[in-house]
């Protein structure tokens, strides 16, 4: 999974970004579930597609929302360069 955005408010998940279809309502948490269920509704995702930026409180929650399940993000995200997120934040932290 590519790494999208982060932001100082937490993390986005970019406009256009594809979602899991498949969802494991036994690994999400509700609130997932729900937020899912919801933005699909309000047209922020079409089609498994997100329709707009995506802004989320933690990157586990903005994996969680994309994948369909739980999963331990920082080593799941990744940039451009193939770099994951916990690389970039211990880059960030020793430098």
């Amino acid at each position: 999974m590519q790494l999208e955005k982060l932001h100082r408010e937490g993390f986005v998940v970019l406009q256009g970004a594809r979602l899991n279809e498949k969802l494991s309502t036994k690994s999400l948490s509700n609130g997932i579930v729900k937020l899912r269920e919801k933005w699909m509704a309000d047209k922020k995702v079409k089609d498994w597609v997100t329709t707009e930026d995506l802004l989320f409180s933690s990157s586990s929650a903005a994996a969680d929302f994309v994948l369909g399940y739980s999963v331990s993000d920082p080593q799941v995200w990744k940039n451009v360069d193939g770099k994951s997120l916990k690389e970039i934040e211990a880059e960030k932290d020793n430098g």
